[in-house]
């Protein structure tokens, strides 16, 4: 319990010093500060690539650095290192609220949850809707800019929101429990009602348990 108090309290001085001192915008690659795309599109680009082919890290490399279609001389240099620094920055934006676990076990980059309670392709518009609800934020109006940390933080607050349309998809998908026949029969009928649409990799495995 003492761990996670303590883990807890990282993260939360961690959001304590982007207010403080503004939210990190640089990485360091090869010893010199490189700047990074930090708005909200590029970072939510950026869940969508995969990390284990060689194409999706190229992806993620211009997707995380590049300006005007050209990468920064030091990230041409050192891809590895920089796609390395560019990720960790990116990903300890989930780190930023820190309530207990993630809601379903949550879909951590690199750490993907038992069962998908989460996608960020089918699951934007209600991402937008809570967004548009809770904030006055209109992450559609070309003009809305967020930073990647920021909106990583709203939208982790959000998943520990109970009448946000993301919390409720979220528990709807998660395992349940325990619970007597009558809540175990609501919630298939919630998690039947918000349902995410198999991958191709959930029907192969579907099909091969069938045969």
């Amino acid at each position: 319990r003492r761990r996670r108090l303590h883990r807890h309290a990282r993260r939360g001085l961690a959001l304590l010093g982007v207010i403080l001192h503004g939210a990190p915008s640089t990485v360091e690659v090869g010893g010199a500060p490189v700047h990074v795309r930090s708005g909200f599109r590029a970072g939510l680009l950026a869940e969508t690539l995969d990390r284990g082919t060689a194409e999706g890290r190229t992806d993620l490399l211009r997707c995380l650095y590049a300006k005007g279609g050209e990468l920064p001389r030091e990230v041409s240099r050192r891809p590895a290192e920089a796609l390395s620094a560019g990720l960790a920055w990116h990903d300890a934006a989930w780190g930023l609220v820190g309530y207990g676990d993630l809601p379903g076990g949550a879909n951590r980059p690199g750490r993907p949850a038992p069962r998908r309670v989460f996608d960020w392709s089918e699951d934007a518009g209600i991402v937008a809707a809570d967004f548009s609800r809770f904030y006055g934020i209109d992450l559609a109006d070309p003009a809305t800019q967020l930073h990647w940390y920021r909106f990583m933080a709203l939208f982790l607050s959000l998943l520990r929101t109970p009448d946000s349309l993301v919390a409720a998809a979220v528990s709807a998908r998660s395992p349940l429990h325990g619970g007597s026949k009558e809540v175990r029969a609501e919630h298939s009928r919630r998690a039947r009602a918000w349902a995410l649409s198999p991958t191709d990799d959930e029907l192969r495995k579907a099909a091969e348990a069938r045969f």
